[in-house]
């Protein structure tokens, strides 16, 4: 959940309804520092827990929600979400239930929500280019992971400083296979977001329902308005580029069936529109080794070591590799100064597809986090690469980096020839 410290971020909701001191009290295990917000699910709170020393979200059950229902939908939401491990998603650490509370311990989101970045009006087509591209992935992961979220709003995408898209509170989520056999005909979600199948026949609804509250959340990016009945397509509405009218029309289909089956195809064509020359870098090879061989260089400590530098007179340390969804990496490269890159694992699909953030330390050698997809098929040569690093934030900053991986992918040619040769 988000920190408050960022004073762009409103909150409607002013007033505390658990005292600090109450839970501070209740919850022995944490140090409560302070309330940070209210919502329909619970409220939040900034705390801390004591045996790691960690700042965290604290998001407690109402007590005035407290029927059994709503506890029933809490304790679903700490399911769902423990499950799900992506660098898009906010971590949950714990979970529990203190008396009459339900609570869970969150990670702290250091940023804003999206609805704050549209009211103070700074959404801009990048950025909604990069907001539907990461709520997309993390989406298509947590649907395989067969949970649906069911409450995509601008109120639960938290954006960092940084750039990174975290989708929040999956308060409303029902496991997939529950959804399918449910006989449940509560409505859960938010007007104005809502797929029209959850309202006609919500027990059989699906993963889907989360397609169309994304093509919602789109369409209020692109036009500043909310989705509804008689909206004219975004070009219409000041947009510059019509190719979106189709995307958006194509997410928000009333027909499940006739909408976008996986988030993947939308992030597939919101991001082949996104791509720009200067945010950028495309590189295309052809590699004597086989994909396999090549996504073992990417994945593996020693051989990133080898040749993950811009050129032999820099020498590469990684500290930290873990190639699973949601693991993290942190390399350092030396010469007459240290530049240290970390990211997280996004998609591990051995040995055809391996995509990851791109984050510098020092935030003035690229202020935005990037990411960066390899895809790997095989050829009569042994591989064809696609690299794509994108979401860079100028012409300048792709220039530069243009270069340093253009020798990066120079060494790991000599790499895999030494290798095939030994």
């Amino acid at each position: 959940m988000t920190d408050p410290s960022d004073d762009t971020l409103p909150f409607a909701e002013t007033n505390a309804p658990i005292s600090v001191a109450d839970l501070d009290s209740r919850i022995p295990e944490l140090d409560v520092i302070e309330f940070l917000g209210k919502g329909g699910m619970g409220a939040v709170y900034r705390a801390r827990q004591k045996r790691l020393d960690r700042e965290v979200a604290l998001k407690v059950l109402l007590p005035s929600s407290g029927s059994s229902d709503f506890h029933e939908l809490f304790a679903t939401e700490a399911r769902a979400m423990a499950k799900l491990t992506h660098p898009n998603v906010v971590v949950v650490h714990d979970f529990g239930r203190v008396g009459d509370l339900d609570y869970l311990v969150m990670e702290l989101i250091r940023g804003q929500t999206l609805k704050a970045m549209i009211q103070s009006g700074d959404a801009s087509q990048t950025i909604a280019y990069s907001v539907t591209s990461q709520v997309c992935q993390a989406l298509e992961y947590a649907h395989e992971e067969g949970v649906v979220h069911r409450d995509i709003k601008p109120e639960n995408i938290l954006v960092e400083t940084r750039g990174r898209v975290r989708l929040a509170d999956f308060g409303l989520a029902r496991l997939l296979s529950q959804a399918e056999s449910s006989k449940d005909e509560r409505v859960v979600g938010t007007p104005g977001y809502i797929a029209p199948e959850l309202f006609s026949n919500p027990a059989v609804a699906d993963h889907r329902v989360d397609i169309y509250s994304t093509g919602a959340v789109l369409y209020e990016l692109l036009t500043g308005k909310r989705y509804g009945e008689d909206a004219a397509p975004p070009s219409a509405l000041g947009f510059p580029d019509p190719r979106m009218d189709d995307v958006v029309q194509h997410a928000l289909e009333e027909n499940p069936a006739d909408r976008y089956q996986r988030a993947h195809e939308l992030d597939e064509d919101v991001t082949t529109i996104s791509r720009t020359e200067d945010s950028t870098v495309l590189i295309r090879k052809e590699l004597s080794a086989t994909p396999e061989e090549v996504f073992r260089a990417w994945t593996e400590k020693r051989a990133m070591e080898e040749f993950l530098a811009p050129s032999d007179t820099m020498k590469t340390d990684v500290s930290e590799v873990d190639a699973t969804v949601g693991g993290r990496f942190c390399l350092t490269m030396n010469e007459n100064a240290a530049y240290t890159a970390r990211g997280e694992y996004c998609r591990v699909e051995r040995p055809n597809t391996l995509s990851f953030t791109w984050a510098w330390d020092n935030a003035d050698h690229e202020k935005n986090e990037g990411q960066i997809t390899i895809q790997l098929r095989p050829s009569k040569t042994g591989a064809e690469v696609v690299f794509i690093h994108e979401r860079l934030s100028s012409r300048e900053s792709r220039d530069s980096h243009q270069e340093g991986w253009d020798g990066v992918f120079r060494r790991l040619e000599r790499k895999l020839t030494a290798d095939s040769g030994s």
